[in-house]
């Protein structure tokens, strides 16, 4: 996102942009914050907002994405050419028209019905993950139509997607049988059930100090739940690794003075000339460790669930494991104290890996994921300590 772009999605421009919007359609706008920021590298930013509208708190998207025709209706296009941007209220996403169903329990709880085949009411629900235009993932509790009150309801996940890909998502996930249960509700809406386990984040985290050790990850467990893919997996198009695109993620960096941002590249490079990234085989695509769910047995932690199945396809394992590494390597940057452990399981983890890829690969590739990973988000000090980490990386 080039300065100019960001001062007018996130700066002063911001606030005169949302009042044109809003003054559109006769509302005015009182208060306004920036949310979150979605940068897309090559293509389109898109900002959320908490506003105030006359009096009430709403939820606002504005996009520089190039719409497929005219406006949708609940969007509105303000500027023109390079300054053009699309604003619409939370849930009217003009890529995404199961959102609104998706937000709406009778109607969300209509459409679960139908796919389970049992009558259902939707207690609950709540966004947990929305990347406007691309995706968004629900919570939801559902129980038995008419249940009594206290009767305990059952959680699962909506996935929200455009609706052409959704089929392909539901078959993606019945490649792995690690994955949970998926059913497609339809307009772009993936029923989810919920994985069995823990995500590997939760058995990390531990801010009151119960474990006073380490809990030990064996590699094996993260080996065999990409093992298990299917080899039909092999046969869906190939998606650019993080590697793939650093290019795109330094030249992020740079334009945000972003430390190491220079060096990142030909340190990476250096690194994977070293080595062998090993053959084609499936891989999950965007491992980490909120992907990853394991269930303890007396014999130790052990892989119980596989989620996320969106970006399965042919690839490296070491794409694979340098994903998991570097998203772990994050997660004290959230709480140094809640995740101490991680180091420990980091370099144990990392050890087993490596019987299995090669060591220069996995180096430059952690970098590489590090760097999107800094690249994509607002905290500048985030970002400037992932690349610390992504240049750490490279000598490691």
């Amino acid at each position: 996102m080039t300065a100019d772009k960001r001062a007018q999605l996130t700066g002063d421009g911001a606030g005169a942009m949302l009042r044109e919007a809003l003054g559109a359609a006769g509302r005015s706008l009182e208060a306004w914050s920036v949310d979150a920021v979605h940068d897309r590298p090559g293509a389109e930013t898109s900002v959320s907002y908490d506003v105030v509208v006359d009096g009430s708190h709403r939820y606002l998207v504005a996009s520089t994405v190039r719409l497929r025709g005219d406006a949708p209706p609940g969007v509105v296009t303000v500027g023109r050419g390079e300054h053009e941007v699309h604003v619409w209220e939370h849930p009217a996403d003009p890529f995404l028209p199961g959102l609104a169903e998706a937000c709406d329990p009778s109607a969300l709880g209509a459409a679960i019905s139908a796919a389970v085949g049992a009558d259902v009411d939707v207690r609950g629900v709540s966004v947990i993950v929305l990347r406007p235009l691309r995706r968004a993932v629900l919570r939801v509790e559902t129980c038995p139509a008419g249940a009594e009150p206290d009767t305990p309801g059952s959680i699962s996940y909506v996935k929200v997607v455009e609706p052409t890909h959704a089929g392909d998502i539901a078959e993606r996930y019945r490649l792995s049988p690690h994955a949970p249960r998926v059913w497609e509700l339809g307009d772009g809406l993936v029923l989810i059930q919920a994985a069995r386990g823990m995500p590997l984040t939760e058995h990390l985290y531990d801010p009151l100090r119960r474990n006073p050790h380490p809990p030990v990850i064996p590699a094996h467990a993260v080996l065999g739940v990409l093992t298990a893919l299917s080899p039909r997996a092999l046969d869906l198009p190939h998606r650019p690794s993080w590697t793939d695109r650093l290019p795109q993620y330094a030249a992020q960096a740079r334009e945000r003075g972003l430390p190491w941002a220079n060096e990142i590249e030909p340190l990476v490079a250096d690194r994977l000339r070293r080595g062998d990234p090993g053959p084609v085989v499936p891989v999950h695509g965007d491992l980490h460790a909120a992907n990853l769910f394991l269930d303890r047995t007396p014999s130790g932690l052990e892989a119980s669930g596989l989620i996320d199945l969106d970006t399965v396809g042919p690839g490296h394992l070491v794409d694979d494991a340098a994903c998991l590494l570097a998203h772990m390597l994050t997660l004290r940057t959230f709480s140094p104290d809640g995740y101490r452990h991680v180091p420990d399981v980091h370099f144990s983890l990392a050890s087993g890996l490596l019987e299995h890829v090669d060591s220069d690969q996995l180096a430059g590739r952690t970098a590489a994921v590090l760097v999107s990973l800094a690249a994509g988000t607002e905290d500048r000090a985030h970002a400037d300590a992932w690349m610390e980490q992504a240049a750490r990386a490279t000598a490691s």
